[in-house]
């Protein structure tokens, strides 16, 4: 009977163990299935538009002619072959640009490239045009027409070469312009080179010529120091060669090349005299230039220098930009129109 009673016992606890072991099986699954579970929501990549996509490019004949790209903000551009269009997240464009010579905005040129930026709720903020050369002759500069609006879209402000206008209520420019004279902030300085020559027919370079050309050069005065403005303000006002060894001068580039450069220094306007009599001395120039017709050459340049600096000179270039800008507001150029 004990015997039995002691079976029964053992019986019973090991199914009670059974059971125990069971139920934390169970439970250790469950929670192996959640941690799997996060583990995979945390690898797979999401869907949201706070994530990149990879850009969808279209091709046809080789070539891409439409790309779009998605961007961790949720916005995203299109580019094809006219333009390149940026777009929030709720698909309101942010901006543009393309070129102004009718090429592939895929060929990315700084010098060419106009754009337009926009206000949140799509009204335009500012316009950006470049010439479809690069270049506005008329002024000899590579920059841009630059124009700002208001939070309305209004007209505020009109810049092109370093020169700002602001627009009245009837949306014209007001052509102001305030005379500054910075006239000791500019200069003109003589620039002495000298460089290796030789005669076109002395291939092997036995005989070295010293080569030497005057020129003015304009120089402005900023942070502190002069720099360099206009490089090549006037013309070449003298220009000389010297054979040291058949000791002879000349003028007459015809039979000369120019080999390589390895000496330039500037000079005040008036150390010109002294200069020019040093170089008369030293390599025997009494014969073959005329002192008083490059004195008149540097004069000239020195009267026209001072003109530009003039109030007459500086009104009259405002006027002309102004009425640059009036044409090109008035063409479909503009952004304003």
């Amino acid at each position: 009977m004990e015997t039995k009673q002691l079976l029964v016992i053992i019986l019973t606890a090991v199914i009670l163990l059974l059971i125990v072991i069971k139920y934390y099986n169970n439970k250790s699954s469950v929670a192996q299935k959640k941690i799997n579970e996060n583990r995979r929501i945390k690898e797979e990549p999401s869907t949201s538009k706070e994530v990149n996509k990879e850009p969808v490019m279209i091709y046809k004949d080789g070539e891409k002619i439409k790309e779009t790209k998605f961007f961790p903000d949720g916005g995203m551009s299109v580019q094809d072959f006219d333009s390149c269009k940026f777009f929030n997240a709720s698909g309101v464009l942010e901006r543009e640009y393309w070129r102004e010579d009718g090429k592939s905005s895929f060929e990315w040129n700084g010098g060419l490239m106009s754009s337009r930026e926009y206000n949140d709720n799509g009204i335009l903020k500012k316009s950006s045009t470049h010439s479809p050369t690069g270049v506005f002759e008329s002024f000899n500069t590579n920059g841009s027409i630059d124009q700002y609006f208001d939070e309305k879209g209004l007209p505020v402000s009109i810049s092109f070469a370093n020169h700002t206008f602001f627009y009245d209520d009837n949306g014209s420019i007001i052509n102001e312009f305030n005379f500054s004279d910075d006239g000791d902030l500019h200069k003109l300085v003589i620039v002495k080179s000298e460089y290796e020559s030789y005669y076109i027919d002395d291939e092997n370079e036995d005989n070295s010529l010293i080569e030497i050309e005057y020129i003015l050069r304009w120089d402005e005065f900023e942070y502190g120091e002069w720099h360099n403005f206009d490089n090549n303000f006037g013309d070449i006002f003298l220009r000389f060669y010297f054979d040291d060894e058949k000791g002879i001068s000349g003028t007459d580039f015809s039979k000369i090349r120019m080999a390589s450069a390895f000496y330039e220094d500037s000079y005040e306007i008036d150390e010109l005299d002294t200069l020019l009599q040093e170089d008369i001395r030293k390599y025997g120039l009494t014969n073959c230039i005329d002192f008083k017709e490059i004195k008149k050459t540097v004069n000239e340049s020195i009267s026209r220098f001072n003109y530009l600096m003039s109030f007459e000179a500086g009104k009259k270039y405002n006027d002309k930009i102004v009425e640059f800008l009036n044409t090109f507001l008035n063409s479909d150029k503009s952004s304003s129109t």
